[in-house]
This record gives structure tokens, C-alpha cells and sequence, in this order.
């Protein structure tokens, strides 16, 4: 800038210099020096779909949900953008061991996550855990799960007592399968059961009986590979302490 300056300088010492070819210097120099425009920082959020914290939006063929609008609400208004990865659990663990996703929520119990993640306090919010099983399906030991999910140390203790999983991707299919009278038990939070029913209209729950197991706390976890973990795990923090919240799910 100072050379152009100088430049400009030495070219109006020319008296014989007509003023128009000033202006067409100027014009030449402003538009052929590149402008650097900064763009956005962008996060990858991964979630599961798991109601009513996240679910999919058949119309827009998108994921969306309090947890989906309190992430983005808390670093965007910090520069970020945020992109949204909904995939299956299995393939966001392996994501954030990669540093390929930045962000996730999940519960401190799962293994996949135990070694490539922080987790940040306090909670984002609370699940409750039932065992779900069907009279009207022969006692076989079958039980619906999600795959990859530890369920806070339940997937071995129910391992210990006989029995066989049935893994599928995502909490919905899970639910469906059991409701499918496929399997003879369903290892599933109460959020995500309930939204199913509600939204499917299922009233006949008469040979199902719901034992609950125990409350666990989801929390953020970002992934140690992340290059944004600093000003995430910064940007957190200080939110949470600047609100005052016990969650982060009671933000908005």
C-alpha cells in the first residue's frame, strides 16, 4: 500500500500526465489486486437420530432438533458456522477418532469415544433408560439395541445374563424392530420410544411391560483430533458459566 501510495505521489509531480490516466491507473490497480475476504470458521457437528433431541425431517431431507438449534445457536453467534453430519453412531465414533468431526453428544460411558474425546461439564441433558419386553414374543433371549451404544455398562451386564443382541444403526430402527414383534426385548431411552409412539399413533402396548434401569446424563464431547478443540471447549465453558445453566439443554 505504501508503494502505491508513493506511486500516485510521483505520478501528479507529472504536470504533462493528463488527469484521466490517473483515474484509469487507479481503476487498473484496484480491481486486479486480490481482496481477501475472511470466511466463517466451519464445525462438524456429528449426530444420530435420536429423538426428540434430534430427528429427521422427511420434507427438507435434513436432521433438526433442540440439540441441532442450541449447537449451532452457541457458536454461531461466535463467527462459527456449523455443519451438520447426521450418520449412524458406529460411523461418528469412527469420525471423531479421525478428527474428521469436530463435535458430538453422547454419555461418558460409551468405549468408542472413552479415548478420543473431552467431555464437557455439566450435562447437556438426561436420559432415561428402560428395558422394554413383549409377552406377546417367545421368551429367546432377543434384544433390540443401537450399535456401539455401551448403554452406561447395561450391554454387558445383560451380555452376562444370555442375552443375544440384535444391533441395528439408530434408535428408531431398533424400536421398530422390537415393535415389529421381532425381538423379545428393546434396550432404549424413554425420549426416543415415546416419540415413536406418539408419532406412529400406537395405541395396542398392552403385552409390553417398561422396567426402568437408570437416569444418564449425555454431555458434549469433542474430538481430540479436532483442530477447533481449544476454542470449542473455551467457547463451551463460557457459555454454560455466562448463563448460569445446570444444562445445556435449558439454554433456550
Amino acid at each position: 500500500m505504501y508503494r502505491l501510495i508513493k506511486l500516485f505521489s510521483m505520478l501528479r509531480s507529472y504536470k504533462s500526465l493528463h488527469s484521466s490516466v490517473l483515474r484509469t491507473l487507479f481503476v487498473v490497480v484496484f480491481f486486479t489486486v486480490p481482496i481477501q475476504i475472511q470466511a466463517k470458521t466451519s464445525l462438524t457437528f456429528g449426530v444420530a437420530i435420536f429423538p426428540p433431541h434430534t430427528v429427521f425431517n422427511k420434507a427438507t431431507k435434513e436432521c433438526e432438533g433442540l440439540a441441532i438449534d442450541i449447537t449451532r445457536a452457541i457458536f454461531e453467534q461466535k463467527g462459527y458456522s456449523v455443519d451438520i453430519l447426521c450418520t449412524s453412531a458406529a460411523r461418528i465414533f469412527k469420525m471423531i477418532e479421525l478428527g474428521e468431526v469436530d463435535l458430538t453428544i453422547n454419555i461418558k460411558s460409551t468405549e468408542a469415544l472413552r479415548n478420543h474425546v473431552t467431555f464437557i461439564e455439566p450435562a447437556f441433558s438426561n436420559l432415561q433408560l428402560n428395558l422394554y419386553t413383549n409377552s406377546a414374543h417367545p421368551y429367546d433371549f432377543s434384544l433390540a439395541t443401537i450399535r456401539g451404544y455401551d448403554y452406561e455398562g447395561y450391554r454387558s451386564q445383560f451380555e452376562n445374563d444370555g442375552f443375544i443382541f440384535v444391533d441395528v444403526p439408530s434408535s428408531e430402527d431398533s424400536i421398530r424392530l422390537f415393535l415389529q414383534n421381532r425381538t423379545f426385548a428393546l434396550l432404549s431411552y424413554k425420549g426416543p420410544f415415546d416419540f415413536f409412539i406418539q408419532q406412529y399413533n400406537l395405541d395396542s402396548l398392552d403385552s409390553i411391560t417398561v422396567k426402568e434401569l437408570t437416569l444418564i446424563q449425555t454431555h458434549y464431547a469433542i474430538s481430540r483430533k479436532s483442530s477447533h478443540y481449544v476454542s470449542m471447549k473455551t467457547i463451551l465453558n463460557r457459555f454454560i458459566k455466562e448463563k448460569q445453566l445446570n444444562m445445556f439443554s435449558q439454554a433456550f
